[in-house]
């Protein structure tokens, strides 16, 4: 048991020593550890952590999250160089098999590669949901979930005649972008305490 441990442990070190050979080229880097990577550099919060290794090997770093590489630019001359000059570069996200897999392999435009498929998608996108007449013809759908929220909140504060009450609006507000979206797309709302109610007037 204990020379198989020392096997594994030698074929790992090998391994990284094999790949930190392939490392050609790579912007500057701290010192990392075999499979971890960089994850034990990372503390909060992350832009002051990011900020102390910029300042000590350069505005362009390459880091390591596991065996993700992550390329840290800390210039706005660097930052430009990567978005506008070669921005075809850097749009696609990258390979995971839970991507592959979620998104019916990267055929949905948020996952998309950069080519004619994203390119159809977005155009798709822009005419049937982000045009001004789809986002007009939903309006009333809209003011009607905003305005059956506003009446769930004012009932949560009449319960034991109380004048006010506790809420959680990071749940609520998550609920109501679903329910637009549902709405929006089924038809139907799925989320929260107002599944099964039908539109009245609420005012």
């Amino acid at each position: 048991m204990v020379e198989t441990c020392w096997y594994l442990i030698l074929f790992i070190f090998f391994l990284y020593l094999l790949l930190k050979k392939q490392q050609k080229n790579n912007p500057p880097s701290p010192r990392s550890l075999p499979l971890l990577g960089h994850l034990h550099l990372i503390k909060e919060p992350l832009h002051q952590t990011l900020e102390t290794l910029s300042s000590k090997y350069g505005d362009i770093l390459l880091l390591r999250f596991g065996l993700k590489k992550v390329l840290v630019l800390c210039s706005p001359s660097a930052v430009q160089e990567c978005f506008t000059k070669n921005d075809t570069i850097f749009a696609n996200r990258p390979v995971s098999m839970a991507t592959t897999h979620l998104s019916y392999n990267f055929t949905t435009m948020t996952v998309a590669p950069y080519g004619d498929l994203w390119r159809n998608l977005r155009r798709l996108a822009a005419v049937e949901i982000f045009s001004p007449n789809r986002i007009a013809f939903f309006e009333e759908l809209r003011d009607n979930e905003v305005r059956l929220l506003i009446n769930q909140l004012m009932q949560k504060c009449r319960v034991g005649d109380l004048s006010s009450a506790k809420v959680e609006l990071k749940t609520t507000f998550n609920e109501l972008a679903f329910n637009i979206l549902s709405m929006t797309i089924g038809g139907k709302r799925y989320y929260g305490e107002n599944v099964d109610v039908i539109y009245t007037n609420f005012e």
